[in-house]
Order: structure tokens, then C-alpha cells, then sequence
């Protein structure tokens, strides 16, 4: 729309009205532009490929859960993992959080190896960026523990995430690591269980371990029996936040040593 104004028995066209509207709209949406891309920025999530959408098929397929996967960014321990994807065009009976991906844990008590610790396997992956020492973080993940009906059920308060700046040593490629300084959550069966935590690290941070930890209350039962235990893990999200609005009750001052840490890695391998 053109505002016209006459001068005499001249007319001149004119954007009085108009031409300021829109200078003001331009900058208006350029701001928000801005405010929102800053904000993009800062809520960054610091762990590659944490939607687990990134992967690659195997050979084979699992009529169960969906075709197994290598997720790329993650790094699996040996024991047979079953990263999986589900197939879009069928429904399987364990479906992810969000999207196609999600990675595998699997738990056997009575596996043969070892010594009365069972087998498990865990995944892992390198931050983006350091966790610097003094700032905010909020972690997020999501957990699905299926009930095989036999599993201890002291099992749900020993499957989270361990963040750590050394590769952790396990007892072998297929054993429980033993550590108590991992975040978990108020897991229930059958069911996307989601866990959030507000940490402060008090040292340098860049590893994320997922996977199922030996604790003195888990595991403390092996029996010769069929029991494999399947969970599932989605939309993993590590990123800085403000401390302004951050309840300091749900701050979590956060350093996880003394770890033992490998002479060598089995990532290395």
C-alpha cells in the first residue's frame, strides 16, 4: 500500500506510513532471528549422533526388534550388541523413542565366561566439546528396560550413563564394569523411561558410557538359566545451560575418579 499526499496540484507518492513499517518489521525479524539462532547455539546438544539416526545396516535381520545397526559416532563394546533400527513399513514390539534408531543393551546372567558377574555390553562416544569445570549441563536419556519375567529387578537401579574423561577399563570385553558414580533414573518396565540430571563438573569431562554397572546391590545373583535381559536407549542430549532458573537442589556436583583406567581399549582394537 502506497500513502499518496498532494502538495499543491502536485501529487507525490510517498511512503510516510509505509517505508518506516517495514525498516521496523525487518529489524524486528532479523532480532528474533538472531535470539533464536543464539539460542540454537547455546542449547547444543554435545553428544554426535545422539538421536541414534546416523547408522549403517549389518548383515541379517532380526524379525524381533528390527534390523540390527552400527551407529555411527558410537563405539560397542565386543560382547554382541544389537543396535537397532526399526523398519518403518512394520511394528515391531519395542519401537523408539523418537524416529528409526535407538541402541541395545543386553544383560545374561548365566553367561558361561565368567565368574558370577554375567555378560553385558555397553556403548560409548566422545563429546563434541569438553564438559568445562564450573559450568551447567543437563543430561538427558531415555530407557526402555523390557521384563523377561526372571531378571532381578534390582536391575532398573543399575543401567544409566557414566561421563568420564579416560576410557574405562572393563574386566574383560565382556564383563561389568564396576562403578558406582553413574547417573540413573526411577525405571520402570515396558515403558520410555526418561532420565534428566543437572550436573556441575568439577573436572574435565568427554567420554559418555551407556551400559548396565555393578554396584554391591546388583549383581548378586547367577543362575544357570535363560535370562537374557534386553533395554534400549534413545535421544541421548548432553548440553550447557544457564545457571540463572536452575534450582541449586538440582545441581549435582560431579567428578567420577578414581576410575582404573585400560593400558589399552578395546575401542582400539
Amino acid at each position: 500500500m502506497i500513502i499518496k499526499t498532494i502538495e499543491g496540484n502536485n501529487e507525490r507518492g510517498t511512503y510516510a506510513f509505509v517505508r518506516p513499517f517495514f525498516i521496523f518489521l525487518i529489524i524486528y525479524i532479523c532480532a528474533i532471528f538472531e535470539i533464536s539462532l543464539f539460542s540454537k547455539i547455546n542449547a547444543q546438544n554435545l553428544v554426535s549422533n545422539g538421536d541414534f539416526e546416523s547408522y549403517s545396516f549389518r548383515n541379517g535381520r532380526d524379525s524381533i526388534f528390527g534390523n540390527s545397526s552400527i551407529m555411527y559416532s558410537w563405539f560397542p563394546s565386543k560382547f554382541p550388541y544389537y543396535n537397532r533400527v526399526v523398519d518403518p513399513e512394520h511394528k515391531f514390539r519395542i519401537q523408539p523413542h523418537s524416529g528409526y534408531g535407538m541402541i541395545c543393551g543386553e544383560y545374561i546372567e548365566s553367561c558361561p565366561f565368567f565368574n558370577k558377574t554375567g555378560c553385558t555390553n555397553y556403548n560409548s562416544t566422545k563429546l563434541i566439546k569438553n564438559l568445562e569445570v564450573g559450568k551447567l549441563y543437563k543430561v538427558n536419556l531415555w530407557i526402555y528396560p523390557e521384563n523377561n519375567g526372571i531378571i532381578d529387578n534390582a536391575v532398573l537401579r543399575n543401567i544409566g550413563l557414566l561421563l568420564t574423561n579416560r576410557i574405562v577399563k572393563t574386566p574383560d570385553p565382556h564383563g561389568v564394569i564396576e562403578n558406582s558414580t553413574f547417573f540413573n533414573g526411577s525405571l520402570k518396565f515396558d515403558q520410555w523411561n526418561k532420565i534428566e540430571i543437572i550436573i556441575r563438573p568439577l573436572c574435565l569431562l568427554d567420554y559418555v558410557y551407556i551400559g548396565l554397572f555393578k554396584t554391591k546391590s546388583f549383581p548378586k545373583f547367577f543362575r544357570p538359566i535363560e535370562d537374557t535381559f534386553y533395554y534400549f536407549v534413545d535421544d541421548v542430549c548432553v548440553e550447557e545451560i544457564k545457571e540463572e532458573n536452575v534450582d541449586s537442589s538440582r545441581i549435582t556436583n560431579y567428578c567420577p575418579y578414581p576410575l582404573v583406567i585400560q593400558e589399552k581399549s578395546w575401542r582400539e582394537d
